[in-house]
């Protein structure tokens, strides 16, 4: 397999010096001391897989520079991971807006760093895979959000819930149902014996899986910001990253979440029961709790 090729862009020499020491026998490496002369080499192919970007860095710093990659439609398959010395809620907010796939704290734990960067190098193949699949088919036209339409996607799913044995089905089941709207989405489930998460996408990046376990059992059930809205109901949490602008299709999305999360909650609950009873834990995959541990 080939090394992946990774920039990296920090204004601190020693923490430079320290990342090429971490990374130069693993991967296909290129340092620079500032975010200009970066952006001026990502201009010329071939590009990095992945861009390792200091968040403070002076002139241009790592979130503009984020920004600017991610408006250059011929960057769009390079992923850029932040570094960082914070690890606040706001900082991976922002960093996710502005296009960012994950975060990495600073001072670096190597082993940590490396695992992270093959994560996010599989990630990023998988991606590209689908990518090309999906522009291989027919695309089909894109559904318009009616109230009529929301509804019957409601009662469709709350129907099909009740076939569902167990949460992973149900799970399946919810990010059809969020697929078949055209909704970008990252749901979770967490109750005492089900814990699953799955993304319309496919794959739930690193910072989708920290802000699904920061907003998990929040008392608010929507917590909205520019086109991002997190739906939370007891032991579902829900992440829609594409919610439309217009008020009344907002509202009508709400409308739609309500009783879907409510139902997906109550028969998570009848699960709990069931495997409590049968001494049984389902999990799918590392959840986003499991993943925060790992860090």
């Amino acid at each position: 397999m080939s090394r992946g090729k990774i920039m990296v862009v920090d204004d601190s020499p020693e923490d430079l010096e320290i990342l090429e020491m971490i990374l130069e026998d693993f991967f296909i490496t290129s340092l620079y001391d500032n975010a200009q002369e970066a952006l001026q080499a990502l201009a010329s192919k071939p590009h990095p897989d992945l861009v390792l970007l200091d968040v403070e860095m002076p002139g241009i710093d790592g979130y503009e520079a984020c920004e600017i990659i991610r408006n250059d439609a011929s960057l769009s398959d390079v992923d850029v991971i932040f570094l960082s010395a914070h690890d606040s809620t706001e900082e991976i907010i922002r960093g996710l807006n502005t296009g960012g796939i994950d975060y990495i704290t600073k001072p670096y734990d190597p082993e940590i760093l490396r695992n992270k960067l093959y994560k996010a190098l599989a990630l990023r193949a998988q991606r590209l895979h689908l990518k090309k699949q999906a522009e291989t088919a027919t695309r089909r036209a894109q559904l318009m959000l009616t109230e009529a339409d929301i509804s019957s996607h409601a009662i469709r799913f709350l129907r099909a819930s009740f076939e569902a044995p167990h949460g992973e089905q149900l799970m399946m089941k919810l990010v059809e149902t969020l697929r078949t709207m055209e909704l970008h989405a990252v749901a979770y489930f967490n109750s005492d014996t089900e814990q699953h998460i799955a993304s319309t996408a496919g794959s739930v990046n690193a910072l989708e899986n920290e802000l699904l376990y920061r907003f998990d059992g929040l008392g608010k059930p929507f917590i909205e910001k520019d086109s991002h809205m997190f739906v939370v109901h007891e032991t579902v949490v829900v992440f829609v990253k594409n919610m439309p602008k217009e008020r009344n299709k907002r509202m009508m999305l709400r409308d739609f979440f309500t009783p879907v999360v409510e139902g997906a909650s109550a028969r998570l609950k009848y699960f709990d029961a069931l495997n409590k009873h049968a001494g049984k834990v389902n999990f799918s995959q590392p959840t986003p709790a499991e993943k925060h541990h790992e860090m």
